[in-house]
């Protein structure tokens, strides 16, 4: 029997499974099925992400492009979210250093999940601003993104930054590539900062044009 439950995780198409997708495939005894699943994240068939959500290992070592099935998954662990932040401002050249957390925006709380093979963290934003992202598909799968003038402003409308300096400094120092900020990006930024009604973000908007 331990040869086939382990077959049938192996084989399974599904990127991910929780603890009751396995109770349908490996039975319902509690006991039996968290045997069997320590067995399956030993035998380095499952990766645990948080409690009770695990990755599907196999399909993500054979994965054609697994960094857009993380992207899929990260949004799938917080169904109420989208990328933004670092990560999507890195995927587009706008941040000019290597992020390897996948950076999602949620109305829920704030908090992180770091499994062997990939890192999520979540910041919460109020549900006034959970907009600005289109879909992006992956296979039969699809999951959300910021565009790059939403991903921007998150990043800035969540980094709390306290004088005019820092501000300037955080803005204008070798962290953001503005020449990938076209702009459409640039117009697009300005109505979502018009459409926020933050006076925070209006500052900023007036920093950066006199910038240009």
């Amino acid at each position: 029997m331990e040869t086939d439950y382990k077959k049938l995780i192996s084989e399974s198409t599904a990127p991910f499974f929780t603890r009751q997708n396995l109770e349908v495939l490996l039975g319902n005894n509690r006991r039996t099925l968290d045997y069997r699943i320590r067995s399956l994240i030993k035998a380095g068939l499952l990766d645990t992400i948080k409690p009770g959500f695990y990755l599907n290992e196999t399909l993500y070592q054979k994965s054609s492009a697994p960094e857009e099935l993380a992207r899929y998954i990260g949004c799938e662990i917080v169904r109420d979210s989208y990328i933004s932040l670092e990560y999507a401002l890195a995927l587009y050249g706008i941040l000019a250093e290597s992020v390897y957390t996948i950076t999602n925006v949620t109305t829920k709380k704030t908090r992180t999940f770091q499994s062997k093979l990939m890192s999520f963290r979540y910041r919460n934003i109020k549900p006034g601003l959970f907009w600005g992202y289109t879909q992006r598909f992956y296979g039969d799968f699809s999951y959300k993104i910021a565009s790059p003038a939403k991903a921007m402003f998150d990043f800035i409308y969540l980094t709390p930054l306290i004088t005019d300096q820092l501000t300037r400094e955080f803005l204008f120092g070798s962290r953001f590539n503005w020449t990938v900020f076209t702009a459409a990006d640039m117009q697009e930024f300005k109505e979502i900062v018009t459409k926020s009604k933050s006076k925070k973000m209006s500052k900023i908007l007036q920093y950066l044009y006199e910038r240009q």
